[in-house]
């Protein structure tokens, strides 16, 4: 593993022992991860100094947690950014895999909102299901199973359809936006119950708006993508969304990976930080989960937490 640190971070003490970084390392790497996304219309200068403490303490969570440092660093990026979910509950969730496919998306939700939570006190904004009418607001590592309590897993996949209704209706277009959106959309297959070109359709438009919108700009909304279950039908259609010249720089799928191993110990922090992080940094975008040819490992903290992890990655931005 790289002992070289992220953009924006200080060089790591040429002791051998490496500290968790601290406040001015992530003051640092949030300046030049806004410059290089240009998020400036969201986060200006002279407030990233209220993001500092919610950084220090999320970092040595994380590291508690068994992340390693540099990924920790990375995984604080998501102060900066609201968070959204849209969640499959078509009829094949249940009639598939004998219903593996629903205990796979309850393990991620439990990753996801205690690692977000520590980003944002208030966890994800909305958790918003394909079919079922009802979503969930403001959902925390200590509610999420409260998304499953009423889901019928019946229907089909129009992924589209409900993207745009139910999250770039509500969240974008139709309220105001106060940082830039993480949008994650979790499916078990390809979409169907509409035209062909929705979906593609949907998010191309999207970023278009945002790209013409000075207020909000071109990476004020990002799309990631996550396949649950083993068709290769979605594994297909997500990589050809990560793959499209129009908007492939806005999307990252985690498409090659079923999401099954978010649960192991060996793959935890790199899934977990693929999964919430490939849309907002170009290193995680390439590195793993695009084309299926198998998961690298990524350090986690040693037990004795005396900090002499190595971690991959670094913060690249986005052209």
């Amino acid at each position: 593993m790289s002992d070289t640190a992220p953009s924006g971070m200080t060089n790591a003490p040429s002791s051998p022992k490496k500290l968790v970084p601290t406040g001015d390392d992530c003051r640092k790497y949030f300046r030049t991860h806004i410059a290089k996304e240009e998020l400036g219309q969201f986060h200006k200068d002279d407030a990233i100094d209220g993001f500092v403490p919610i950084a220090e303490t999320m970092v040595k969570a994380l590291f508690k947690l068994g992340c390693g440092k540099e990924v920790a660093l990375q995984l604080s990026l998501l102060i900066l950014y609201d968070m959204v979910m849209l969640i499959d509950d078509s009829s094949s969730m249940v009639s598939e895999q004998g219903g593996q496919r629903i205990e796979t998306l309850k393990e991620t939700m439990e990753e996801i909102t205690t690692v977000y939570q520590l980003a944002n006190k208030d966890g994800i904004k909305a958790v918003e299901f394909i079919n079922a009418t009802a979503g969930l607001r403001g959902v925390g590592k200590e509610d999420w199973k409260k998304c499953f309590e009423d889901i019928k897993y019946d229907g089909v996949t129009p992924i589209g359809t409900s993207l745009k209704r139910k999250i770039l209706d509500k969240f974008v277009w139709n309220a105001p936006m106060t940082k830039p959106l993480v949008v994650i959309i979790i499916t078990d297959g390809e979409a169907e119950g509409e035209p062909h070109w929705m979906l593609e359709g949907v998010i191309s438009d999207c970023v278009r708006k945002i790209t013409e919108d000075s207020t909000r700009g071109a990476r004020a909304v990002l799309f990631q993508f996550a396949r649950v279950g083993d068709d290769k039908a979605a594994e297909k259609l997500l990589q050809k969304l990560d793959d499209s010249d129009v908007f492939g720089k806005n999307v990252d799928c985690l498409g090659g990976v079923d999401l099954e191993t978010i649960s192991h110990m060996d793959h935890r922090w790199m899934m977990v930080a693929k999964l919430l992080l490939g849309s907002t940094i170009a290193t995680w975008d390439d590195l793993v989960g695009d084309t299926g040819g198998g998961l690298p490992q990524v350090a986690h903290a040693d037990s004795d937490s005396d900090g002499s992890d190595d971690d991959d990655g670094d913060d690249k931005g986005k052209a």
